[in-house]
C-alpha cells in the first residue's frame, strides 16, 4: 500500500511539474527544432493522419511532445532523487549497531 501511494505521489509530481516547466519554456520564444518537424510529418504520414500535417497543427502536436518530455524528465529527476534519498538515509556497514 506504502508503495503504491508513493507511485501514485510521484506520478502527480512528475505530470504537475512537468506541465509547470513545459508552460515556462513555451513562454519564451523559440523555433521548432527542424528534426522533430520531420519527425512528426513522419509519424503522420506512416499513421494515414496528413489532414493533421498543416503548420498550426505540426507546431500543437510539437508543444504536446514538448508537454510530455518535460513530464518525463520531471519524473526521471524524482526517481533520482528518490534513488538518492533512500541511499543517504540506508546506514553505511561501518555505522550499524551491534558490533
Amino acid at each position: 500500500m506504502k508503495l503504491i501511494a508513493r507511485i501514485l505521489c510521484y506520478l502527480a509530481i512528475a505530470v504537475v511539474g512537468g506541465w509547470y516547466l513545459a508552460v515556462w519554456i513555451a513562454a519564451h520564444p523559440f523555433d521548432m527544432p527542424d528534426f522533430l518537424y520531420h519527425a512528426i510529418l513522419f509519424v503522420l504520414q506512416i499513421t494515414h493522419n496528413e489532414q493533421l500535417s498543416g503548420d498550426e497543427d505540426v507546431e500543437a502536436l510539437g508543444i504536446m511532445c514538448l508537454i510530455a518530455a518535460c513530464m518525463v524528465g520531471v519524473g526521471l529527476l524524482c526517481w533520482l532523487l528518490d534513488i538518492t534519498v533512500r541511499r543517504l538515509r540506508r546506514p553505511h556497514p561501518w555505522q550499524r549497531s551491534g558490533r
